[in-house]
């Protein structure tokens, strides 16, 4: 017995990444043997457009394939260089990223179709020598992650209060009309301290509920009780998200007060607000940051956001502060 077998659940992605890699290999050596020169990468988003008589937008591609937006572009951009896919823009909307095959791929569907055929047979077979109804359990494993991630569960099961330090639990809790004023406080502290306030941040600070909420975003609070005489626990830190379109909210005035920093707090409201995007469905998160902000950065670098290349997106920013922009595929 291997060591992931052994550990069990715990080691449960790590199964799932090795499987996929296996079957990947396993599919690559095939196309080589068969001289096809094709990538295993590849197959969905060529397969969906293989399906498809007219060009298919980039987002609504990603929709239909459950990955991120970028994940698209990348596998687009492989297979553009190699001369299967044609990108063009939608007529109606300049902002639309349309793809298609070429000529030179619809010649290569015959032969990739075969193949396919029979691989689909080789791993039926092996699915059912299994005596499990394997698609299924996929399915329903993919439903109550959707319903319910390991960091719901585990917050289900075990609270949201965990010590900050010896005595003082903080508790992430989503808004009320209470918190409002806390909001503009929290964001006003660190943009006033480093930076100046933009028509951008009196615009969304001055009317959380209209500007966020009302659009399907959410915003979230990390409450600490300092002192066990207070009535109410105080608020240190927040954070927002912000519907951009379907599947893509930005991470938004995140703000934990001066002195609470080094708590940790930041970082538990990063990984709720994580764990919220995942329940609205988003796909993928994106920020924008000022390279001064190096903690910041490096905490948002900890828990999986990369940096995107100005050059490489269509995006204005509408504030002048912001010199870095990130992302985190969900």
């Amino acid at each position: 017995m291997d060591f992931l077998t052994q550990i069990g659940p715990l080691a449960l992605a790590s199964r799932f990444r090795r499987l996929a890699d296996r079957f990947a290999q396993d599919v690559a050596l095939l196309y080589k043997e068969l001289n096809i020169d094709f990538e295993p990468r590849w197959f969905p988003v060529f397969y969906l457009l293989s399906k498809s008589r007219e060009p298919v937008g980039v987002v609504d591609i990603a929709k239909m394939l459950g990955i991120s937006h970028p994940a698209v572009n990348q596998i687009a951009g492989e297979m553009i260089q190699e001369g299967l896919v044609e990108a063009s823009k939608d007529a109606s909307d300049k902002r639309r990223r349309l793809l298609a095959l070429t000529d030179r791929a619809r010649t290569m569907l015959p032969a990739l179709q075969g193949t396919w055929d029979k691989i689909h047979q080789a791993v039926q077979g092996m699915l059912e020598s299994t005596g499990v109804d394997v698609m299924s359990m996929l399915a329903r494993l993919e439903t109550l992650l959707e319903e319910e991630g390991v960091y719901g569960r585990f917050i289900t099961e075990h609270g949201t209060e965990m010590p900050v330090t010896a005595g003082q639990p903080v508790q992430i809790v989503e808004y009320s009309p209470q918190y409002r004023e806390a909001f503009k406080r929290l964001n006003l502290e660190w943009i006033e301290k480093y930076f100046q306030v933009e028509s951008e941040d009196e615009k969304i600070l001055n009317d959380p509920e209209g500007q966020i909420l009302a659009n399907g975003g959410a915003i979230l609070f990390a409450l600490v009780q300092d002192e066990p005489e207070q009535a109410e626990p105080s608020v240190v830190g927040t954070c927002a998200l912000i519907k951009q379109q379907d599947g893509m909210f930005e991470l938004a005035k995140m703000a934990v007060t001066e002195k609470a920093r080094g708590r940790q707090i930041g970082k538990r409201l990063l990984a709720a607000s994580i764990e919220k995007a995942r329940q609205l469905q988003a796909g993928q998160l994106v920020l924008e940051t000022n390279s001064q902000l190096t903690a910041a950065v490096n905490l948002y670098r900890k828990l999986g956001f990369v940096l995107v290349h100005e050059e490489t997106v269509e995006h204005v920013s509408p504030y002048q502060r912001a010199d870095t922009r990130m992302r985190l595929d969900l």
